[in-house]
Order: C-alpha cells, then structure tokens, then sequence
C-alpha cells in the first residue's frame, strides 16, 4: 500500500491498497496535491491511479492500456500531459488526469 505521514514519521496513515503489489508514487510538480499511484503485474483493477487530494481520494485511469506500470513524470512544457514509463521499456504519452 501507500502510506502518508504529516508530522515528520511519528504517524502514518494508509491511503491506498489497490492490489498486492504497489510499485511507486509520483507527484506533479504543478499540479499540489496531485499523486500518481503505479501498480505492478496482477493489480485488481488498473495499474495507474491519481489523487488530486494528497491520496484521500483516487481516480482510476480505466482507459490506460498497460498492466505493469513503472513511473510517472509531468511534461515540463504541457501540465496536461504526462508520460509514463513500463517495466521491459515502453513510454506512454497521454492526458495527466483520466477525468
């Protein structure tokens, strides 16, 4: 799963659990409180996720055509658009919210 802490470690709290294996999470550096939850192999529903509220609520890329995602990073130019990496090489260049 995917933890968050707001006091330095002492706590944390458990924002996602969307399958067994998690494989990272991504911030948009434009986009505050954006996080991009990537699923390995075998995830339940889709394997690339969004919160647009630091991980209270999330948005699931129904549409995302790969099950085994890596990273994600934000175009530098274009806040929109993100690209997102899978494992074996693969890029993906789409919209950066499935809304």
């Amino acid at each position: 799963g995917l933890y968050r802490t707001t006091d330095g470690g002492a706590t944390w709290k458990q924002v996602a659990s969307k399958g067994r294996q998690h494989f990272g999470a991504y911030f948009h550096p434009k986009r505050p409180g954006w996080v991009y939850l990537t699923m390995c192999e075998g995830s339940v529903e889709c394997s690339l996720w969004l919160s647009k509220d630091n991980g209270d609520t999330w948005i699931p890329f129904n549409s995302f055509p790969f099950s085994n995602t890596q990273r994600v990073v934000a175009d530098p130019d274009d806040p929109d658009l993100i690209y997102v990496t899978m494992f074996g090489g693969s890029v993906f260049r789409g919209p950066a919210s499935p809304e």
